[in-house]
């Protein structure tokens, strides 16, 4: 899948199982508005500035080649008209969770950190490892992140699966745990 000239996708419910933009190139400034169950961008191509305004999503973002800014944001609800559509979608099995939830970074394997921009997103889930320029991600907004069992210490999700591995029962970060940055 190639873009090329200024493109605009939403604001849209997506009715099936997810979004996929898994391998596509972006070659002009992009904006996707989307609710949906998961997102696939694992492989994306970018050279312009793309931004995602997601909601409730899974997200996996790896093996990203960005050449300019990438903006993984959660969508807040502004305005009925979406309830509206969410009711129109009656072959989806999406509910009012489809407006409300924050997207939920789950991998950023691969993807050079340097050219991310996250904002109002749940990354109790997301694993950083092999991910590039973790010191250069830029966070804004509201970031949730799982705490640390016993001290309540904010950590990333890569940190907790190793205490869990250390000491087996902790379980894993819930949707709900954790907390914001905010």
């Amino acid at each position: 899948m190639v873009f090329q000239g200024d493109t605009t996708f939403g604001p849209m419910i997506v009715a099936g199982v997810f979004l996929s933009l898994s391998r596509a190139t972006i070659s002009a400034p992009t904006s996707v508005k989307a609710s949906a169950k998961l997102a696939w961008l694992d492989r994306i191509t970018t050279t312009k500035e793309v931004e995602f305004r997601l909601r409730h999503a899974e997200i996996s973002l790896c093996d990203a080649n960005l050449g300019d800014d990438l903006y993984l944001m959660g969508w807040a609800k502004d305005g009925l008209e979406e309830q509206q559509i969410v009711r129109d979608v009656t072959d989806a099995d999406c509910g009012n969770d489809m407006i409300d939830a924050l997207p939920r970074v789950m991998a950023l394997r691969g993807t050079p950190l340097d050219k991310v921009i996250l904002r109002d997103v749940d990354l109790r889930a997301c694993r950083f490892a092999g991910a590039r320029g973790l010191d250069k991600l830029t966070l804004d907004g509201r970031i949730e992140f799982p705490r640390a069992p016993y001290t309540g210490r904010l950590m990333i999700a890569d940190e907790y699966f190793w205490r869990c591995r250390k000491s087996p029962g902790l379980g894993r970060p819930a949707r709900g745990a954790g907390c914001s940055t905010s």
